[in-house]
């Protein structure tokens, strides 16, 4: 509990000093959204880029994980076409009765 605590605290720590910062004005529009860009654009990368580094190989090419997400991404892909066939069956069907009647 205490590990999960000691991730989870300076994340929550730091939303709540933005948002003490821009309740107390201390951050102008044009600041928060420059920190912003800097978070998103270079210090997330970087975060993911040395955390992943961080794991083993073996680890991170595990096959019951690249099995689950091709999994995803076939049931995804298999919903979309079902989807896009269906809403192309009934256009095609209206259209036909529109010419019909």
């Amino acid at each position: 509990m205490i590990a999960i605590i000691g991730v989870v605290f300076p994340i929550f720590a730091l939303i709540g000093l933005g948002y003490l910062g821009q309740r107390l004005r201390l951050l102008t529009p044009g600041a928060a959204a420059a920190l912003g860009g800097y978070v998103y654009y270079f210090s997330l990368p970087a975060l993911l880029y040395v955390r992943l580094s961080e794991i083993p190989v073996a680890e991170f090419f595990n096959g019951n994980l690249i099995f689950a997400q091709q999994y995803g991404v076939a049931v995804e892909i298999t919903a979309a076409v079902t989807l896009v066939s269906t809403v192309l069956s009934l256009l095609t069907l209206s259209v036909f009765l529109f010419l019909l009647l």
